[in-house]
């Protein structure tokens, strides 16, 4: 019973981490402003400008904390399973 809370534990730690490894390649790309796309016949141009999509919003650092902290949690998590078999 105490190998199967193990496994489910290393593996909640595993996802966590996964979690939280999307949820930063995400907040990276936040700041990208949503650009438009025009289709020409042979092109299609992406049109990033501010005048054009706006000015990209600033990225929260509680939300990076956030991140890193749900990460942290996951890494304990699999250090536990590890260290006490």
């Amino acid at each position: 019973m105490r190998s199967l809370m193990k496994k489910g534990v290393a593996y909640l730690g595993w996802g966590l981490q996964a979690i939280a490894a999307l949820c930063l390649l995400g907040w990276l790309q936040a700041g990208d402003p949503d650009c438009e796309y025009s289709t020409n016949l042979f092109a299609q141009l992406r049109m990033c400008d501010p005048a054009i999509v706006g000015e990209p919003q600033a990225q929260s650092w509680l939300r990076f904390a956030l991140i890193i902290g749900l990460f942290v949690v996951g890494l304990l998590c699999v250090r536990w399973t590890r260290k006490s078999k």
